[in-house]
C-alpha cells in the first residue's frame, strides 16, 4: 500500500516525494555540470545520501559551485510556465516547491556546515549574508508555490 499526504480526495504519495528528491539532485549537479563548462570529472547520485560533483580541476569557480542549487530551484519553477497539459499536474507543483524549499534550506542551512557547496561558496568569499538572504527568499518562494496551490495539489 502506498503512504500518502491526504487532505481530503487529493494526496502526495511517498513515491512522489522520493522522486521528487532524486530528480532535485539530478537537476541541481545538472546546475553543477552546466556552470562548470567542461571541468566535471564525475557526478555521483547515490541509492542512499547526499548527491556530489567532483570536479577536474579540483578548485570549481563561484559560478559552478552557484548553478548547482540556483538551477536546482530555478528550473522547475520555469516547467510550471509550461501548459498543464503538458505538465505532471499537482505532482509537478509539488516538485517545483520542493526543489525551492530543497535548495533553499540547504544554501541558508548551509553555512553552519562545514563542507557542501556553501562551504566553498564561503571560502571563495560569497558573503554568508548573501546565501542566507538567497536560501531564504528560496525556500519561502517554495512554500509560496505550496500555499497558492496547496488545495490543487494536494496539500490543503
Amino acid at each position: 500500500m502506498m503512504t500518502a499526504v491526504t487532505r481530503g480526495r487529493r494526496s502526495i504519495s511517498a513515491a512522489v516525494v522520493i522522486g521528487s528528491w532524486y530528480l532535485m539532485e539530478i537537476i541541481h549537479e545538472g546546475g553543477h555540470v552546466l556552470g562548470a563548462r567542461g571541468q566535471v570529472e564525475r557526478v555521483t547520485i547515490p541509492l542512499i545520501g547526499i548527491s556530489s560533483t567532483s570536479y577536474s580541476s579540483g578548485n570549481p569557480s563561484i559560478l559552478a559551485l552557484a548553478c548547482g542549487p540556483l538551477l536546482g530551484a530555478l528550473v522547475p519553477l520555469g516547467l510550471l510556465l509550461l501548459p498543464r497539459a503538458t505538465w505532471w499536474g499537482r505532482s509537478g507543483w509539488f516538485f517545483s516547491g520542493f526543489c525551492l524549499v530543497a535548495n533553499g534550506i540547504y544554501l541558508a542551512a548551509g553555512v553552519t556546515m562545514t563542507a557542501g557547496d556553501t562551504a566553498d561558496l564561503i571560502a571563495r568569499g560569497v558573503p554568508i549574508a548573501v546565501l542566507v538572504a538567497t536560501g531564504t527568499i528560496l525556500t519561502v518562494c517554495g512554500f509560496t508555490v505550496w500555499h497558492h496551490n496547496g488545495r490543487w495539489a494536494g496539500l490543503g
